[in-house]
């Protein structure tokens, strides 16, 4: 490990930037393979399928080349790994071969050692680096979660967990950008940071969101999600925002992040950037009438009836 950093810190040196670029992105894909997983894995399939022949249509088309990885895991076993590659019909054929013919419903699974041999198939160097990680179970050997956030810090790799099951419900999770503030609200939830679960922590430190999905009843089902909620590339969506007004009904809005910054909307695919909400309902509005000058320092909108001012319900 030691030797590696001290690699990289060599590399930038030599070309004298704080960022080695070389013009590639490299994206990953972890996916759990066992019997339980049939649904989701063919989505897997068909997401990337349809992402790679129309890019619009799932955000953030590169402007650099993409390099493309792929690993299944189960217990006791861990998958080939294949890739990199900008070959995407070998990795849509690698996700093709990993349906299983039958089995599942035993937990927990190999998680981290997929994840590891994924993850360090990536270079070093490169210009931009997200895994995919699809399970409905917990990790089985939490011990190596230190070893692989470091080989993803490295890396520069942001960690997306999509999980359809945790062996059981799927507790709360965190959805802020912020690395920092992402671990403290996790510990306030679980009591301290060794006990949040591992692939939460790994998402968490990498400003990455865990999406917790309901259990995909046809695979179109999940592409659908997938379609609507992750971005496919490194652009990716922000945490949706509270409710515009405290009664009544209202919206949420959220941002598109690339990097730390804000982008264009359409980097994130072809998910809502804005969603109605709903809160209690608001108290009876009263016809108010008092003075207009008393009125317009408190409420923006004022309605004149008989040379005063009323509030209206929109003003409550």
């Amino acid at each position: 490990m030691i030797l590696t950093r001290l690699t990289k810190i060599v590399l930038l040196a030599l070309v004298g930037c704080s960022t080695i670029v070389n013009g590639k992105e490299y994206i990953g894909f972890v996916v759990d393979n066992t019997g339980s997983m049939f649904n989701e894995i063919v989505a897997v399939k068909d997401w990337i399928t349809q992402c790679v022949s129309s890019l619009g249509i799932c955000g953030d088309t590169p402007n650099v080349v993409r390099e493309w990885l792929s690993v299944s895991f189960n217990d006791p076993t861990i998958g080939a790994l294949t890739g990199p590659t900008d070959n995407t019909n070998l990795i849509t054929q690698a996700v093709n071969g990993y349906l299983p013919a039958s089995g599942g419903g035993d937990c927990p699974e190999l998680a981290m050692k997929g994840l590891q041999k994924l993850a360090v198939g990536i270079p070093l160097v490169n210009d931009g680096c997200k895994i995919f990680f699809f399970s409905d179970a917990t990790p089985k050997n939490p011990i190596l979660l230190s070893a692989v956030f470091q080989i993803l810090a490295d890396r520069g790799c942001d960690f997306e967990p999509i999980l359809t099951g945790c062996c059981g419900t799927c507790p709360s999770y965190c959805t802020s950008p912020n690395p920092r503030l992402c671990i403290d609200e996790l510990k306030k939830s679980f009591g301290s940071e060794d006990a949040i679960p591992p692939l939460y922590r790994l998402a968490a430190r990498t400003a990455s969101p865990v999406h917790v999905v309901a259990k995909p009843s046809s695979s179109a089902a999940m592409v659908t999600t997938l379609r609507r909620e992750v971005s496919f590339g490194i652009a990716r969506w922000g945490p949706w925002s509270s409710c515009s007004v405290t009664c009544g009904n209202g919206v949420n809005t959220r941002s598109c992040y690339h990097r730390g910054k804000v982008v264009e909307t359409s980097r994130c695919g072809d998910g809502p950037s804005k969603k109605d909400c709903s809160m209690p309902a608001c108290p009876p509005c009263e016809d108010e009438r008092t003075d207009c000058l008393v009125v317009k320092l408190f409420h923006r909108l004022c309605g004149k009836v008989d040379g005063k001012c009323r509030k209206t319900c929109d003003q409550c």
